[in-house]
């Protein structure tokens, strides 16, 4: 069945949501929990995603273009939570608490 609606045979390819219904989903959306929240992916699960990338090759434009990305990010800290942006959230301070 999913196959069914890929590209142009989906009903919404090629079109936008109107800007009021985007706004209707947002309003809908604030406060909802998700579903990883307060729980932790197997060890196996990160390990087995991360051996997959382990030791590939990168081309010299996808490495320039992944330095490009994290110029001018640091990290911010409220004392609790890690924050890496480009800008001091509020109430947050340059650096980092470490994990015990």
């Amino acid at each position: 069945m999913s196959e069914s609606k890929i590209g142009s045979k989906n009903p919404m390819y090629g079109k936008t949501a109107l800007e009021a219904t985007r706004k209707k989903l947002s309003e809908s959306l604030k406060g909802h929990i998700g579903y990883w929240t307060g729980k932790k992916q197997p060890k196996n699960a990160v390990e087995n995603r991360a051996s997959k990338n382990r030791g590939k090759k990168r081309s010299i434009e996808t490495r320039q273009k992944i330095s490009e990305s994290q110029k001018g990010l640091r990290w911010f800290t409220n004392g609790k939570i890690n924050s890496h942006s480009r800008e001091c959230p509020e109430g947050f301070w340059a650096g980092m608490t470490r994990k015990k």
